[in-house]
């Protein structure tokens, strides 16, 4: 870690089901986080405000 890290550490009660966590994607089954990983390689998900780069998948930076 660097100086200019930020952590977040969030807490509550649990979930009553398990969680998927992908990257920057939680979901309640793999299903739907491959849809989500589908939806984020067509960049169909809502673009936020100045953002202009798009930000490739862990495996997509791997393979380059």
């Amino acid at each position: 870690m660097t100086d200019k890290t930020t952590i977040y550490i969030c807490g509550g009660e649990p979930f009553p089901e398990e969680r998927t966590i992908y990257w920057n994607f939680v979901a309640s089954t793999k299903e739907l986080i491959e849809q989500a990983k589908e939806k984020w390689l067509a960049q169909t998900f809502e673009k936020i405000p100045g953002e202009t780069e798009f930000v490739p998948l862990p495996e997509q930076i791997k393979k380059q």
